[in-house]
């Protein structure tokens, strides 16, 4: 929200929403119940002229311009090794905790990319679900 507020453009609201998670990192429960269960965050943002996908593991991120085609998010990391903008110490980080060994090419999703509780094993069959939907319609989707 504060992306669409603070910006009047696509990458303008990526930029605002990584100084935002630079500044104040993220987290919290993501349930109402009592039981801990917490994830990182997705956004796709899209003006009429452009469209990005940020991912975000802690504070750690990385984006994808949409260039064509269609993209959705849900709950799992989909940026591979495509990465148009990126925290300034994402593959240090990841080479620093033995996640990557810096000599193959990058991939966020794979590096960054974990199962913590078995909830969120279902994402990988909503994502599929979702694509696949979405390439079915493709070409006649409006705003």
């Amino acid at each position: 929200r504060l992306g669409l507020e603070r910006a009047d453009t696509a990458e303008k609201a990526l930029s605002v929403i990584v100084d935002l998670l630079e500044k104040y990192g993220q987290g919290g429960n993501c349930m109402e119940s009592n039981m801990v269960f917490t994830y990182h965050n997705s956004f796709l943002i899209a003006d009429r002229k452009e469209a990005w996908v940020l991912e975000t593991s802690g504070k750690y991120w990385a984006a994808e311009k949409v260039e064509g085609g269609v993209r959705n998010i849900s709950n799992q990391l989909s940026i591979t090794t495509k990465i148009d903008r990126e925290h300034p110490e994402l593959k240090e980080y990841a080479k620093s905790n033995g996640w990557w060994d810096g000599k193959k090419e990058f991939d966020f999703a794979a590096t960054y990319s974990y199962v913590n509780t078995a909830r969120m094993t279902t994402s990988r069959g909503r994502y599929c679900e979702g694509y696949k939907l979405l390439n079915k319609h493709k070409g006649i989707l409006s705003n």
